[in-house]
């Protein structure tokens, strides 16, 4: 049986992704209305968003070190590091500051 880690993608990460960082969007209005009530989703949902970027750009990276990718994959690439760090910067600044 292998680990759970091995089958995690950039492709697996970006549906979790995406759908934490809109929710953490939409939360966002909410939780500045009612800090009390929308703390723990609004940070569920940055948290899980930013570990979707993080895991995005590492793999990207791990991806391009190890193997040597034609003209092809080059876009997929780009977009990868490109979404990863809209994922990542935005919500691990949010959480940083409401973590403090």
């Amino acid at each position: 049986m292998t680990s759970w880690i091995s089958g995690w993608t950039a492709r697996r990460a970006t549906g979790p992704g995406l759908i934490a960082g809109l929710a953490a969007f939409f939360l966002w209005p909410f939780f500045a209305s009612f800090p009390s009530l929308a703390f723990y989703p609004f940070v569920f949902s940055l948290a899980l968003a930013s570990f979707c970027g993080l895991s995005i750009l590492v793999l990207t990276v791990v991806d391009l070190r190890n193997r040597r990718r034609g003209r092809q994959v080059r876009p997929i690439r780009a977009f990868d590091v490109i979404f990863g760090l809209v994922l990542a910067l935005p919500s691990t600044l949010e959480l940083s500051a409401l973590l403090r």
